[in-house]
Order: C-alpha cells, then structure tokens, then sequence
C-alpha cells in the first residue's frame, strides 16, 4: 500500500471524478448519448451531485480542448481513433513486464488498461504512471493504489506553472 501522505498529495481525493469519469465514456462507448446516462446509478452509488457535475464538467473542457485542437469527440476518448500515430503508423501495444506484473494486482493492471483504452490517459501517461508506482517501492500496488495516482495525472495538478494547463483546481488554488 502506497503511504497516504504520498497519495493526497499527488490525487487530493479526486479519484471518484476518475470513476464517473470511466462510467460515463464506457456508458457512451455503448453508444448512449450523455443526455440518456442514467444519472440515479451514479446517486446510488454514493457520489454527490458536485461529483456528478465535476466529472460533466471535465468531460465537457476536454472535448472543447479536443475540439480547438481540431479533434472531435472521437479522438479524445475512441482508441480506434487514436490507432495511428501522427505519421499514419500504427501505435503501440503494451505488454507488461514481469516486474510489473508481480508489483500490479491483476485489477489494477486492468484498471490502467481501461483508463488507457477509455481514453483517459495516452500511453505515454500510462507508462509515467507505471513508473511512479514501481519508484515508490511497494510490492503490491492495488486498483485504489492505481485510482489515487492516476487522479492526480489526468487532472494534471503538478504542471500549474502553465497558464489554464489544468482542467480543475487543486484545494489550495486562490482565485483572485
């Protein structure tokens, strides 16, 4: 188990936006529209509205970033849209070493191929995120392990120094 110090630091509990975040695109690579998501699952599962809000709200910044880039949608979260690099070859496939496999519960090596394939993390983010958790020197990393870390990844809290680089504020953000 990672250290609690360690991982508020890099998350500051923001790991449930990360779970409706992976409800709602698996919900719409089921190709249901986000006006038709059945919104009580999320309530019975015990997230807040402002969670619920949080996550629609991070979504909504991250087609329209997506967008502004020329993107749509699609490229954002849909792997079959990110299949090829930006020189038309085809991306890679990632295997996980022995080492990772002995250090990473199976669920959580599942759960990072899901962020990964929902679109939530690019494969350069996974591996950044792999090797965060092989440095801190546990031997067994758990989904939760995972969920605390990549929270803190997606949400980009250590790059504040770009100006509207970060999609949500940290709990000691000051807005003047």
């Amino acid at each position: 188990m990672l250290s609690e110090e360690f991982l508020d630091h890099q998350s500051g509990g923001h790991e449930r936006i990360i779970e409706i975040l992976v409800y709602l695109l698996d919900e719409m690579r089921k190709d249901t529209q986000l006006a038709d998501i059945d919104l009580a699952k999320l309530s019975a599962r015990g997230f807040t509205q402002s969670e619920i809000s949080t996550a629609f709200s991070w979504l909504f910044d991250k087609v329209a970033i997506t967008a502004k880039d020329g993107g749509s949608l699609a490229t954002a979260f849909d792997p079959k849209a990110r299949a090829k690099d930006k020189n038309g070859r085809p991306n890679s496939f990632r295997v996980y070493h022995e080492i990772e496999r002995m250090v990473l519960s199976r669920d959580a090596q599942g759960y990072l191929l899901q962020l990964r394939e929902l679109g939530l993390m690019s494969e350069s983010e996974m591996e950044l995120l792999i090797d965060r958790l092989l440095m801190a020197g546990v031997s067994q990393v758990s989904t939760k392990d995972v969920k605390e870390l990549a929270a803190g990844l997606i949400f980009d809290f250590e790059d504040s120094g770009r100006v509207g680089s970060r999609l949500m504020l940290n709990a000691n953000d000051v807005i003047h």
